[in-house]
């Protein structure tokens, strides 16, 4: 299990004796997009003892052009927000679902949104997502999901 601390004030004074009791990664709030995806880098390296490469996307066109552009193989996982600009997220999961190099490696697609009623789980479940995270994330789901993925 992987704990993470986020907290909205400075923790410098409790940080070893959390380490001590188990605690892996800390994250002050406001909680950026960079600042979560360097954490779960540090803890996928840490876990794995393999380098992960993390990559965003601004809208979901974006993101179906980079897995198709990619090669085969890159990816090992898919967070897929469900509210992106220009191509949603059940329309960039079709697209990448729809893919060659999807059909070789079937690359588990991770729903992140902040839609989070038993019929959004559903939806990301029809379209061929592998599980739902509904925000604000739970560290441990999160951790729980990569874990069983990579």
């Amino acid at each position: 299990m992987t704990i993470i601390i986020l907290s909205a004030y400075d923790y410098s004074e409790i940080e070893a004796e959390a380490r001590e009791a188990g605690v892996d990664e800390f994250i002050a709030k406001s909680l950026f997009r960079s600042r979560l995806t360097a954490t779960l880098k540090n803890i996928i390296e840490g876990k794995s003892n393999k380098e992960a490469n993390i990559e965003t996307a601004e809208n979901g066109k974006e993101a179906v052009e980079k897995f198709a552009n990619a090669p085969s193989g890159f990816y090992d996982l898919i967070f897929m927000d469900i509210h992106m600009p220009v191509m949603n997220g059940y329309e960039a999961t079709a697209a990448i679902r729809s893919h060659r190099k999807y059909r070789e490696k079937q690359i588990p697609i991770i729903a992140m949104t902040a839609n989070a009623f038993a019929e959004d789980v559903v939806m990301a479940k029809n379209a061929g997502m592998k599980e739902h995270i509904a925000k604000p994330w739970e560290m441990n789901r999160l951790c729980e999901i990569m874990q069983r993925y990579l």
